[in-house]
């Protein structure tokens, strides 16, 4: 069970944004978006950055013996030694981000931008790939002309099948999370080997995932290995897998972990369709309230959260005043609860690991598969989807 400090930590989180945080946001947000003059040379850019953010680039390249610089010594060092270093970042970058890049040199070195995140913002200035401004009152991504030049030039068949490598381990492992929560190094490097058949390079995967970590919120670096950035607490996450050390990871397809691993993803059951029709019948609400709704609902599942305190969420945005909606709501949340994959289950649903244990009592020789609900042999296919045998993958 959740304690209580937890606990109302999580209630603040799931209620909206501190007042502070929110202030320092704006602060930042302005700071990204000051007016700007392209082309844009690396020299340009970088005598209107402050000593700390140029410092924050120099350490992102791990460039040593400069920290004692002055801040013109340090720009004149950083605008030599950017273009030269750029390569480490582009080995690491995935799809998304590539495709920004190309657009921007396709362009002539500069898009224009409405909503850009925050963080994919900070992430661009931070690397000296991608400069943040304003032009004519718009806001703008601009690549300095150095990088342009490198990166039309890097820019390669085989490069862009490094790119569509990176791309596939940053979807499994955000999928993965999803559902799982947490998982070790060691963990991850394992099933990504299982998802694709090949055993990924124990130095590419980490610096892979430590980037796209830099760049997404849906997978966050932690001391030990990654977690989904709606936990807070990992620490309790893995002592309840622990608890079922007897029980493997649910076994899921790459397909689910692909999809798994799409922004504000909802996992759509005949439950959530059941509760999502039902609000829609007594209040007028849109799709985009109810689907922040079931986020809130699912996260509120996994951490343990009791029906009555899921309604009493739901009494901030819906008027709940009759017993027979109170009832019903509250029947339609239980039925989400008994089917939502769980963290601390290992991507189970409750109903689905009574089910496996009750299987392993019956029979431990007959394996289910809990998509076909089909008996698994040992040579068959093992329905992780690694494509190996069942006997030498989930099954050893």
């Amino acid at each position: 069970m959740r304690d209580r400090e937890l606990e109302e930590s999580i209630k603040r989180i799931i209620m909206g944004f501190d007042e502070a945080i929110l202030k320092n946001f704006i602060k930042q947000e302005r700071k990204l978006w000051k007016d700007i003059k392209i082309p844009l040379t690396l020299e340009g850019f970088l005598n209107q950055l402050t000593k700390d953010e140029m410092t924050t680039i120099r350490q992102n390249f791990k460039l040593r013996g400069l920290s004692s610089l002055k801040k013109n010594e340090l720009a004149d060092k950083l605008k030599d030694l950017i273009p030269l270093k750029i390569n480490t970042v582009l080995d690491v970058l995935d799809d998304e981000r590539y495709r920004i890049l190309k657009k921007i040199l396709n362009q002539g070195g500069y898009i224009k931008v409405k909503d850009f995140d925050y963080k994919k913002a900070k992430f661009f200035r931070e690397f000296g790939l991608v400069f943040t401004g304003k032009l004519n009152g718009e806001k703008v991504l601009v690549m300095p002309m150095e990088i342009m030049n490198v990166f039309k030039e890097y820019d390669t068949k085989e490069y862009r099948k490094l790119v569509k490598r990176n791309t596939l381990w940053i979807d499994l492992v955000a999928g993965m999370l999803f559902y799982y929560g947490f998982l070790y190094n060691s963990i991850i490097i394992k099933k990504v080997e299982e998802y694709t058949g090949k055993k990924p390079n124990v130095v590419d995967l980490p610096m892979v995932l430590l980037s796209a970590s830099q760049y997404y919120e849906k997978l966050k670096l932690t001391a030990k290995g990654y977690k989904n950035p709606a936990v807070h607490d990992e620490n309790w996450v893995v002592k309840e897998q622990n608890a079922r050390v007897d029980t493997p990871y649910y076994p899921f397809s790459k397909l689910e972990l692909l999809k798994a691993s799409k922004d504000n993803y909802i996992r759509r059951t005949a439950q959530t369709n059941n509760f999502s029709e039902y609000l829609k019948l007594l209040y007028d609400i849109s799709d985009e309230e109810i689907d922040d709704i079931l986020r809130t609902v699912h996260d509120m599942i996994n951490y343990d959260f009791n029906i009555e305190e899921m309604i009493n969420y739901l009494k901030n945005f819906l008027e709940i005043e009759d017993i027979e909606v109170f009832q019903m709501i509250g029947q339609l949340l239980i039925d989400i609860n008994n089917n939502t994959r769980m963290w601390i289950l290992k991507g189970y649903t409750s109903i689905e690991l009574i089910n496996y244990k009750e299987n392993l009592k019956s029979n431990n020789t007959n394996i289910i598969d809990i998509n076909t609900k089909k008996k698994i042999g040992r040579n068959d296919p093992c329905p992780c989807g690694s494509g190996k045998k069942y006997k030498k993958c989930c099954g050893r």
